[in-house]
C-alpha cells in the first residue's frame, strides 16, 4: 500500500466515522411526540376539541391521560390526589399547543371534590384560556368532568 492509499484510507475512515457521530446526534435529539401522549391524543385534535368546545371528544381524549391516575392519599393528601393533578398537568404541558397549569386542587367542594386545571391555547393564531373541572374521588381515577371559560 502506498502513501497515497494510506492518505486516501484514513480520509475515508474520518468521514465515515463524522459522518455516523452526525446521525447518531441528529437521531438522538429528536423528540419522538407521539411517544409522550396517549394513543389518539395528538396535540392538534386535543387542542381544536377545546376551541370547538366538544366535551364529548375532551372526554374521551382525557381519559387517555387519567384511566391510571387513581388515589394514593396520606395524611398530608386524604383524597390521594394531588400528585396525579401534577402528573396529568405535565403531560397536558407535552401538547404543543397549550399551556397547563394547577388552578385549584380539591377546591369545589362537591361529591366528590373537584380540581381546575387552567388551560391556555394558542393554535393558527387563536388563543383561548379555559378551565378543565377535574373530579378527584377517593376510592377512583381522575375524571374529566366540564370545560369552562
Amino acid at each position: 500500500m502506498n502513501m497515497y492509499q494510506a492518505l486516501y484510507s484514513r480520509q475515508r475512515l474520518l468521514c465515515l466515522t463524522i459522518s455516523l457521530i452526525f446521525i447518531l446526534c441528529i437521531w438522538s435529539c429528536a423528540k419522538d411526540t407521539k411517544a409522550d401522549q396517549p394513543a389518539g391524543a395528538s396535540s392538534i385534535k386535543f387542542c381544536q376539541a377545546v376551541l370547538d368546545e366538544d366535551n364529548s371528544m375532551l372526554k374521551s381524549l382525557m381519559e387517555e391521560f387519567t384511566k391510571d391516575l387513581t388515589p394514593n392519599s396520606s395524611g398530608a393528601d386524604p383524597l390521594g390526589h394531588r400528585s396525579n393533578l401534577r402528573s396529568l398537568i405535565k403531560e397536558l404541558n407535552n401538547l404543543e399547543c397549550l399551556e397547563a397549569t394547577e388552578a385549584c386542587y380539591a377546591c369545589i367542594e362537591t361529591l366528590p371534590a373537584q380540581s381546575e386545571i387552567k388551560i391556555e391555547i394558542d393554535l393558527n393564531v387563536v388563543q383561548k384560556e379555559v378551565f378543565f373541572d377535574i373530579s378527584t374521588p377517593d376510592d377512583g381515577p381522575l375524571l374529566f368532568l366540564d370545560m369552562h371559560e
